[in-house]
């Protein structure tokens, strides 16, 4: 009776404990564990030692050792928390500090389930290797009463499982969201990138804009300069032409001389006036070419610059 009653308390002690509480023995194993006088020794126990204990009345599975200890250590067995380990053995994701707590939590449950398992192992090495056999009422009674209690321990430690299942779930729910959060960075690195290369692709056209500006303000400056020449050849020119009729008609016949060499000035006059107009045509089709070239430019920047501001509002999105 005496090892009965410190093998039920030591077993509430590891169980109440495993499960955060640790429930008082009901009243029947409280009544139970009341020292009970054992029975006298049968003369065939005290001549045979290894004689096994005589059986109680109509049970014969409580009339060995062995059964009544199987009896109340088989419920103790219960399968260990795989999961734990599993998910502390489960490839890492970059640690935050909610991974990190979570981390140590799984941890500190992993031990505690390890502490609970060897304890348990105890018990029932404990149970096993008692050689005591109940062989009384009362002793029946006290094996049902610690057998009772040893379920209730074991449907605690189910529920202790089921919540130790529920937080694997949760943790593995963390990992993907970590993932999910690791590549939505990478993404917006990625848009990032993209409109930095659109805003220097804009600074390169803005520059070349401004060189295709330049060259056709100075060109439009050689267009006036050859404006003004051409007016200026044209003014001489029509002298010329004025000159030459007034001396034609004040000399017609001894000026002959005068006459040719006049003609010939203004035939060049004639010569440079169309080659500066020549040259102004020239000056006037590049300056064109030069500011076709900058409006297409101008409107390529403008649509890099709309791309590059709705990937940046994309990404920033």
């Amino acid at each position: 009776n005496a090892v009965v009653q410190a093998l039920i308390e030591h077993a509430a002690e590891v169980f109440g404990g495993a499960c955060g509480t640790s429930a008082p023995l009901s009243p029947q194993s409280e009544a139970a564990s009341t020292p009970v006088a054992s029975p006298p020794v049968s003369p065939r126990s005290a001549q045979d030692p290894t004689s096994p204990p005589s059986s109680s009345a109509g049970d014969e599975t409580l009339a060995s050792p062995a059964g009544a200890s199987a009896q109340v250590a088989a419920p103790i067995a219960a399968p260990a928390a795989a999961p734990v380990a599993a998910i502390i053995s489960a490839p890492a994701v970059p640690p935050s500090p909610a991974r990190r707590a979570l981390d140590s939590q799984a941890r500190a449950l992993e031990e505690e389930l390890g502490v609970v398992a060897a304890r348990r192992e105890s018990v029932r090495a404990q149970l096993e290797a008692s050689t005591s056999a109940p062989e009384t009422a009362e002793e029946q009674v006290a094996v049902d009463a610690a057998r009772e209690r040893v379920q209730e321990l074991q449907a605690r430690l189910e529920e202790d499982r089921k919540a130790t299942d529920e937080f694997a779930a949760q943790l593995e729910d963390v990992k993907q969201l970590s993932n999910d959060i690791e590549s939505l960075r990478a993404q917006r690195e990625a848009f990032e990138a993209q409109a930095a290369e659109y805003e220097r692709e804009l600074e390169t056209l803005s520059a070349a804009s401004m060189d295709a500006e330049s060259q056709a303000t100075e060109i439009l400056e050689r267009i006036a300069e050859a404006e003004s020449a051409r007016e200026q050849a044209r003014g001489r020119s029509e002298a010329a032409s004025k000159a030459l009729e007034t001396a034609r008609a004040s000399a017609p016949s001894p000026a002959g001389g005068a006459d040719s060499d006049a003609t010939r000035h203004l035939h060049a006059l004639q010569e440079e006036t169309a080659r500066l107009e020549e040259e102004t045509a020239r000056h006037e089709d590049a300056t064109q070419r030069l500011l076709a070239e900058r409006d297409a430019g101008m409107r390529s920047a403008e649509a890099a610059a709309e791309s590059a501001e709705a990937q940046i509002a994309e990404a920033e999105a």
